[in-house]
């Protein structure tokens, strides 16, 4: 049905975000690593290393929402599906794309 379409994009859309909020927790981890490495070398000061973390906090405070979207969107589907919920979970868990919907025909006057 078209609801279970628009929940699948969605599903797809929040995975993608999920992708990214993660890489970016990774990058602020690692960043944080360092700025510790330079603080003990001597390099930057203990501001610099509470700035790395409160970044690093941040950025992971929103990964938890997203998560808690995506596994209603999977709940959603099992449910429209007429499933009982988490049947699918392994095989939409899986990343994919996001689907594109093809433009639609242009109707203009005849010639």
């Amino acid at each position: 049905t078209a609801e279970v379409a628009a929940q699948y994009v969605e599903l797809r859309a929040v995975q993608e975000q999920v992708g990214v909020v993660e890489q970016a927790v990774a990058n602020r981890a690692r960043t944080v690593e360092l700025t510790e490495k330079n603080f003990n070398g001597g390099f930057v000061t203990a501001l610099d290393v509470a700035t790395a973390k409160a970044e690093l906090q941040n950025v992971s405070a929103r990964l938890a929402p997203l998560q808690a979207r995506e596994s209603e969107i999977l709940y959603g589907i099992n449910t429209l599906c007429g499933e009982v919920p988490g049947s699918r979970q392994e095989q939409l868990k899986v990343k994919g794309i996001i689907p594109t919907i093809a433009p639609l025909l242009s109707i203009s006057a005849p010639a």
